[in-house]
């Protein structure tokens, strides 16, 4: 018996997971090939809505996919991977680190090397000890207990030591820091309102970034309207400047200047994952595998690479592919297609792709967006943003989810609740940042030792803000209720709108066009017995808005008789051709004589057909939805 092709992905981003989607469709016979997906997490994030996250807008879990309800066909090991040998097509992974850990060896015939990116702090120790990143769920869920946890310092300090606490400084403005400033400036602002002794009006947020613009993205136009967007919601936007220095109490700036702060979230630039560096293959400047058009590591036979990770060559450009979720997606159907054909011997083709286009969010409903080259700035960018990114999220109970969510969030105001769910043994980063937090908050109040002075009694405290539960009127409370009411049927109405779409389709389509009928020729211009074919553009109201579509029609006149044929095929699109003895579907093979009697071949089904009718003497058609069991055709007398 012929040994079985072992294919074994590292990654769970957006390359691995795709891949081993495209693998699932291409293995109709498992049996002879085993697919085993190997990642340090046993879920997918669906990381553009990560800062969504961090803020609350979208509970933790809504963005994450557990791989295990993914795929039918692979396997999949929760584990890390301690080493990779090329020469010997070999895996070494490491699990259950937290009862003791112990080792896999894992034989490969071929490897997808698909690990994505780490966070890059460019050899600045100290922004690695002091900063936050934002790469997985557990970052934004560190960030949130951690911006939660300054308000709540901020409340029990008198308002000369609340500078450090209040202050935020996000470094890097690119679509994850934009995105993020954007986010946290909104969440910030909002719950400090909750805190009786904190002044909204003393929170500061920075955008610190090093070029003279953000969003170097996308158009310079598109960068300043969103720059100007930030700065009018209080963000401070400190151009051509770098974070070159942080501590547990402040962040030292290009120049010298230093500014107070106990928050600092970096996203100022990613790298390959370590692992990679281990890897005897050829590498690019920054660390990443370098492949072919085809997606191959051409060093190592049957060793293949996607995503952040691979510098993959664009041969049209000269350049490599920019590292995207849109771009992995794409690389790891075309890639699976690829490693199959290496192994059943078939056409590997090359990787090529244009962006289809970028979005970003800037909060409060508005938004930036570049899509087929078309801009768009504001609420509608926002929309899209929200709307593009909805249906990219896998399955569908997570889009529910979500949608839920976002519509709750327009109602009520975020959550505040700081879960303290991280153990020391397995958090040290976080245990870590609130350690130096607590430490230089008491070397800052301790006195010394000896003979202290007697304090004096500390006057009572300005009352800054009332919280909502303190002062909700009765009117207010009217409000909500009738608020929540037309929420509930709202979605009601939505999840029915969906289901009866899916469901009812043919019904609901035909129930909501608004028909109307065309004119095609008069019937005096018609000659008698002998085919002609006339092009008529319908226009139509339908479900979804008004929409033209132009059909062939063709009609032959018998004496009294006047007979009309089409045939508009759901999946050709082509309409039915005039033969010499009658009128034949190319489709189906069926046909027809001039006098509308069937000659052979079966009657076509459940394709969109047209009515006809004589009209004081003209020929006018109509479109006609899913005429089950009836040929295309109508006679006229």
């Amino acid at each position: 018996m012929a040994e079985k092709v072992h294919i074994v992905i590292l990654g769970g981003g957006f390359g691995g997971i795709y891949a081993g989607l495209q693998f699932e469709k291409i293995i109709a016979d498992p049996r002879g090939m085993k697919l085993t997906l190997i990642s340090r997490d046993n879920f997918f994030v669906f990381t553009p809505m990560l800062h969504e996250v961090a803020s609350g807008s979208i509970a933790t879990r809504h963005i994450t996919i557990p791989i295990r309800k993914i795929y039918r066909k692979c396997d999949f090991h929760e584990a890390e991977i301690e080493s990779v040998d090329l020469r010997n097509r070999r895996i070494v992974t490491v699990h259950g680190g937290r009862y003791g850990g112990h080792g896999h060896v894992i034989d490969y015939t071929h490897l997808l090397i698909a690990l994505g990116s780490v966070t890059n702090f460019f050899g600045l120790e100290n922004i690695e000890r002091h900063a936050l990143t934002m790469k997985t769920i557990g970052d934004a869920i560190i960030l949130r207990n951690h911006i939660i946890e300054m308000l709540e310092l901020a409340e029990i300090e008198p308002p000369p030591e609340q500078a450090g606490l209040l202050t935020f400084v996000v470094a890097g403005a690119g679509f994850a820091g934009v995105e993020l400033v954007a986010e946290l400036n909104d969440f910030v602002r909002e719950a400090a309102r909750n805190y009786r002794h904190v002044d909204p009006q003393r929170v500061r947020v920075l955008l610190v970034h090093p070029e003279d613009r953000i969003l170097p993205e996308l158009s310079e136009d598109l960068g300043e309207y969103a720059l100007g967007k930030l700065r009018a919601r209080g963000v401070e936007a400190l151009l051509g400047t770098r974070v070159e220095d942080a501590s547990a109490r402040d962040i030292t700036l290009s120049g010298g200047r230093q500014i107070p702060t106990r928050s600092l979230i970096w996203t100022a630039g990613v790298a390959p994952d370590p692992i990679l560096a281990t890897l005897p293959c050829a590498h690019d400047q920054r660390g990443r595998i370098l492949t072919n058009e085809f997606l191959e590591a051409p060093d190592y036979e049957n060793v293949w690479a996607i995503g952040d990770c691979a510098a993959i060559p664009d041969l049209r450009s000269g350049k490599t592919y920019p590292p995207t979720a849109q771009h992995a997606i794409r690389q790891g159907r075309v890639v699976a297609d690829n490693m199959t054909a290496s192994i059943m011997g078939g056409q590997k083709r090359a990787f090529a792709y244009d962006l289809k286009g970028q979005l970003a969010s800037l909060g409060e409903r508005s938004g930036v967006a570049n899509l087929y080259g078309i801009k768009f700035s504001g609420f509608w960018a926002w929309w899209l943003w929200r709307t593009v990114y909805l249906f990219k999220l896998p399955q569908f109970d997570r889009k529910v989810r979500v949608a839920l969510d976002w519509t709750l969030d327009l109602i009520f105001t975020r959550d505040i609740v700081k879960l303290k769910t991280f153990s020391p043994e397995f958090q040290p980063r976080a245990v870590e940042i609130g350690v130096a937090i607590a430490m230089s908050h008491s070397s800052h109040t301790e006195q010394p030792q000896g003979d202290q002075p007697e304090r004096a009694a500390e006057e009572p405290r300005q009352v800054i803000n009332v919280p909502h539960e303190h002062a909700t009127p009765e009117s207010r409370r009217s409000f909500l209720g009738a608020m929540i009411g037309l929420m509930g049927a709202t979605i009601t109405a939505v999840m029915g709108f969906i289901f009866g779409s899916y469901s009812l389709f043919p019904l609901f389509k035909e129930a909501a066009a608004k028909e109307q009928w065309t004119d095609v020729i008069p019937i005096d211009e018609v000659p008698d017995g002998e085919p002609i074919k006339q092009a008529v553009v319908i226009s139509q109201d339908g479900g979804w808005g008004r929409f033209n579509s132009q059909q062939l029609v063709w009609i032959v006149k018998e004496g009294e008789n006047l007979v009309a044929y089409s045939a508009i095929c759901p999946h050709l699109g082509c309409t039915i051709n005039a033969a010499e003895n009658g009128f034949i579907c190319p489709c189906h093979g069926s046909a027809w004589d001039h006098q509308g009697r069937k000659l052979g071949g079966p009657t076509p089904r459940g394709m969109d057909t047209l009515d006809y009718r004589i009209e004081d003497g003209m020929l006018q058609v109509k479109y006609q939805y899913f005429r089950q069991g009836q040929p295309d055709k109508e006679v006229i007398a």
